[in-house]
């Protein structure tokens, strides 16, 4: 079941893409300006790291997951305060109640 995003965590995550994006491609026309800068070993080894980091970055930004793990006795209030503030409509309530209920019985065991 796809879940809807609020307008506000929908528009920050396309602020995060087109930011990470525009990142990507000025440290490609700078690599592309400057070749013989990114010749320097030193350089040349933190221009990799940043391009495995804005990988990944781009992934997850890709598909994003927010995960939330509760700990508390029987019936304290935590799914209450979860669905809080993430804002969750009743209709999805009980798809998050199931999840909710596996991840408290792996917490215990």
């Amino acid at each position: 079941m796809q879940k809807t995003q609020s307008p506000d965590i929908q528009a920050q995550l396309n602020q995060a893409r087109e930011n990470l994006q525009r990142l990507g491609n000025a440290v490609s026309e700078l690599v592309n300006f400057s070749p013989d800068v990114f010749g320097d070993e030193a350089i040349k080894a933190r221009l990799q790291d940043f391009q495995q980091a804005y990988k990944e970055a781009t992934q997850r930004l890709a598909n994003p997951s927010f995960r939330i793990a509760t700990i508390g006795t029987t019936s304290s209030g935590k799914s209450t305060i979860v669905f809080h503030h993430l804002n969750i409509p009743n209709l999805n309530l009980l798809i998050y109640l199931q999840e909710l209920a596996v991840l408290e019985s792996l917490c215990k065991i």
